[in-house]
């Protein structure tokens, strides 16, 4: 018996010394940042799920035009639904019921979650190995173009609106998620930023070759489109000289809405439409 208790104790002293690297694992089922970036394969499911984050706009409880109006309704055994209760007056300031900004439960993603998903994928897509420079370039002008997209669809919800350039460090504090509110000119000239990254790079195909597993990705057309649809809310009353916003003001005591009415911004958008017209005819 005092044999089996030496032979324990000599044990545990070898383990006890011995480096411990064996504890340094990772178990199979948590997802690193590497593992997601690995290969091809991985790669290809991240850029599924930076897709995954756009709004669903034909959904009767995600987008608040389709019961906004009442211009069509449920029955009332539906009438505990989101977008019905958005249509009845039943929506709150404090307690939205379609908020793209925070999320809504699990019936509403915050976009800014999509938004930080865009910018990983942004940050990790170059170091994949197995996948060709033009394969990557493709990747990376579709994921800007669904980033603008989500910044495009929170300025149309909210006006001005705080985007998000780039991750920011996650640390002990909360001023790194503390990012700044900033005016609705230079919301809309970060989406046109990106835009043009996108159209400038020529990295998205005309059209779809590949229906069986590329149907549904972005092409050049929706780059055009999505830049003339920019240009055109820009230059529209709304956002262009809105005098209604005079005292939506930031902490700096000046107008999140420019004050002064700017008639040049409907050519711009006029020969966007034009070039959205164009690359459209010719796909």
């Amino acid at each position: 018996m005092k044999s089996i208790y030496k032979f324990a104790l000599c044990a545990l002293t070898a383990l006890s010394v011995s480096s411990c690297n064996y504890l340094d694992v990772v178990p199979d089922n948590i997802a690193t940042l590497d593992n997601a970036f690995a290969d091809r394969y991985t790669t290809e499911q991240y850029l599924a799920t930076c897709y995954w984050g756009m709004p669903k706009s034909a959904g009767w409880n995600e987008n608040p035009g389709i019961f906004g109006a009442l211009e069509m309704v449920f029955n009332k055994e539906s009438k505990t639904d989101g977008g019905m209760r958005f249509g009845l007056g039943q929506d709150s300031p404090t307690s939205a019921l379609i908020n793209y900004w925070g999320g809504t439960g699990d019936l509403i993603r915050t976009l800014y979650g999509g938004i930080r998903e865009c910018n990983t994928f942004l940050d990790n897509v170059e170091g994949v190995q197995d996948l060709n420079q033009y394969e990557k370039n493709r990747m990376i002008a579709e994921v800007k173009l669904i980033k603008a997209y989500l910044h495009f669809y929170l300025i149309s919800f909210y006006g001005p609106i705080c985007p998000l350039r780039e991750n920011t460090p996650i640390n002990e504090s909360t001023q790194g998620v503390r990012v700044y509110r900033e005016k609705i000119d230079d919301c809309f000239a970060y989406v046109i930023e990106l835009l043009d990254e996108v159209i400038e790079s020529k990295a998205l195909p005309r059209v779809i070759e590949n229906r069986t597993t590329e149907l549904g990705r972005f092409t050049q057309p929706a780059a055009y489109m999505l830049k003339a649809k920019a240009l055109l809310y820009w230059a529209s009353p709304l956002f262009n000289g809105n005098t209604d916003y005079n005292s939506f003001i930031d902490n700096k005591g000046e107008p999140f809405f420019n004050q002064v009415y700017d008639a040049s911004r409907w050519e711009k958008a006029a020969v966007a439409c034009k070039a959205a017209i164009n690359m459209c005819d010719s796909a």
